[in-house]
């Protein structure tokens, strides 16, 4: 990931947390989640995202990530929304 797409990914993560909406989040390892997100700060030369329920976690493990359409909750989030336009790659 090139630094102007770390920071556009730390863009949206501080914007999700300061707007308290949560995310869709799919890992490099191939896990998905819907969660919001806490803070976003940077230790040891790293930057790190913490989710309300998924603890936290570095930002480069983060392969995708996409807001969830407003009104929608975590809970009405699903993967039937298909990879096209449903995600934005980070």
């Amino acid at each position: 990931m090139s630094q102007a797409e770390r920071r556009d990914v730390i863009t949206m993560l501080e914007e999700a947390a300061a707007a308290r909406r949560p995310l869709v989040i799919e890992l490099r390892d191939g896990q998905h989640f819907c969660d919001g997100v806490c803070d976003v700060l940077r230790e040891y030369g790293e930057d790190f995202v913490v989710f309300h329920a998924h603890n936290r976690m570095l930002v480069r493990d983060i392969a995708r990530a996409a807001r969830t359409a407003s009104g929608y909750d975590c809970e009405d989030v699903t993967r039937s929304e298909g990879d096209a336009g449903a995600w934005a790659a980070l």
